[in-house]
């Protein structure tokens, strides 16, 4: 049992045969690990998440990518005081550089979030 992603990462580095799933931006950097192109189906060309280090933001967003995924937060309720803080933090353009800054996936640009009550 690996803890995490990171040791993920040097578990399959240190095998020659080593296979992991993960996000992408914990390897897109890495030079000691390959990122494999998927097919969406059989008809569809194979895509990367990321070439020469970089993370291929369009492919994810556009779901051209097809293993990714949202992470969601949700409430009891509609988001109140600090939490509403909390909330409108997360998809602020400085909350989205943290994300980023945590090797995870930004929300698109272009999407209009909003907090939702369910």
């Amino acid at each position: 049992m690996l803890q995490g992603t990171a040791a993920l990462g040097e578990a399959v580095a240190k095998d020659v045969k080593g296979i992991g799933y993960g996000g992408v931006g914990y390897f897109a950097e890495r030079n000691d690990v390959k990122i494999l192109h998927i097919k969406k189906d059989g008809n569809s060309p194979a895509i990367s998440p990321a070439e020469n280090n970089k993370v291929k933001y369009d492919v994810i967003w556009s779901g051209d990518y097809s293993i990714s995924r949202y992470l969601y937060c949700f409430t009891n309720g509609e988001a109140t005081g600090e939490l509403k803080n909390y909330m409108d933090f997360i998809l602020s353009p400085e909350g989205q550089k943290l994300v980023e800054s945590m090797e995870y996936i930004p929300l698109p640009q272009s999407d209009k979030c909003e907090l939702k009550a369910s």
